[in-house]
């Protein structure tokens, strides 16, 4: 098939694979987000706050892909929240001390 057979991940993100169809063979976030999937997509096939942030999405990023403040406690400072816009109280309402 086109994923085993060694083409580039652009070109088969070119030819209309799915960002599901690449992950259901172990396409890592890293490399999915180097083939400029948005953290947006990335969340929509099941990547999680953690796995997007290791592979080098901002908490901007994470934050436009809609996660929750939940969500984001295990990988964003309180800085960065203060600096995106979220209140003290909505901080600490989300489990942050």
């Amino acid at each position: 098939d086109l994923i085993t057979a060694g083409w580039m991940l652009e070109e088969l993100k070119s030819v209309g694979l799915t960002l599901e169809e690449l992950r259901s063979s172990d396409y890592t976030a890293k490399k999915l987000r180097s083939a400029d999937f948005a953290a947006e997509q990335l969340r929509s096939a099941g990547f999680m706050a953690e796995e997007q942030r290791a592979a080098g999405s901002t908490y901007e990023d994470l934050i436009s892909a809609g996660f929750a403040l939940e969500e984001l406690k295990s990988v964003c400072f309180t800085e960065e929240l203060r600096s995106a816009g979220f209140t003290a109280e909505e901080v600490r309402c989300a489990g942050y001390m």
